[in-house]
């Protein structure tokens, strides 16, 4: 976030080099990648001011991991797969920041030139339907909902077992954010991170 008077604003600025104020009921969703022909991977960062009036970072994301006997997709998603694996998949959920507004200490961080994105106004209430829809997530991979799937999208769907729906990173973001009622991004018949990113 970045200090603006006295206000704490998000990292990512709009189109029109606007940054929202992060403030009671009323903190920003942004869908990041990298900046690729594909995007390489698809990230959310969830800026916010908590109930205890800390102001928070969080980077939420789909990631690729080993094991089992399927062939492993290999790139991707943060994917540390390589050979054989089951196209696991974990969500990692990262604080990237939490400070007291007054915080003489607290980290500014700008992090628009890194990525692409779209950026999300967010109210505490769709940020705890959020948090509500990625534990959904998170359970229902410990049952073997999903597997990992670079294409993601239909593809990622159509190369899978029955009751088994292969998801990648940008899959990951669309479902939650749309059971959210953060955004609604369309999903294709392949899902890349610089297209959910907005790019």
């Amino acid at each position: 976030m970045i200090k603006v008077g006295n206000v704490w604003h998000s990292a990512f600025p709009d189109s029109k080099g606007t940054r929202a104020p992060i403030v009671k009921n009323r903190g920003q969703a942004t869908v990041a990648s990298y900046k690729s022909l594909t995007g390489g991977h698809a990230m959310m960062y969830l800026e916010y001011l908590d109930e205890m009036g800390f102001l928070v970072t969080r980077k939420v994301h789909l990631v690729a991991g080993l094991g089992g006997s399927q062939r492993a997709e290999a790139v991707g998603s943060g994917s540390s797969a390589s050979g054989f694996g089951a196209n696991e998949i974990e969500i990692l959920d990262e604080e990237k920041g939490v400070f007291h507004p007054g915080s003489k200490d607290a980290p500014e961080e700008d992090r628009s030139d890194d990525y692409y994105y779209t950026a999300y106004p967010m109210t505490d209430a769709q940020r705890a339907s959020l948090d509500a829809a990625i534990r959904r997530f998170i359970a229902k991979n410990a049952k073997g909902r999903y597997t990992y799937r670079i294409a993601g999208g239909v593809i990622g769907r159509l190369t899978t077992a029955p009751k088994v729906r292969g998801v990648n990173c940008a899959d990951f973001i669309i479902k939650v954010l749309d059971e959210a009622g953060i955004a609604h991004i369309k999903s294709k018949v392949f899902n890349t991170p610089s297209r959910v990113a907005g790019h």
